[in-house]
């Protein structure tokens, strides 16, 4: 866990925030309000 925290730039656990989530399921983002990293249908 110690090394995910480092790729994502933190030193430790309790150092991430929501603001690290992210989520490629549009209706989990609605719902959570965490952002969406998918693709829109054309």
């Amino acid at each position: 866990m110690q090394v995910l925290a480092r790729a994502c730039g933190h030193s430790h656990l309790n150092q991430f925030t929501p603001d690290d989530l992210t989520t490629w399921h549009r209706h989990i983002a609605y719902l959570t309000g965490i952002h969406y990293g998918g693709t829109t249908p054309l």
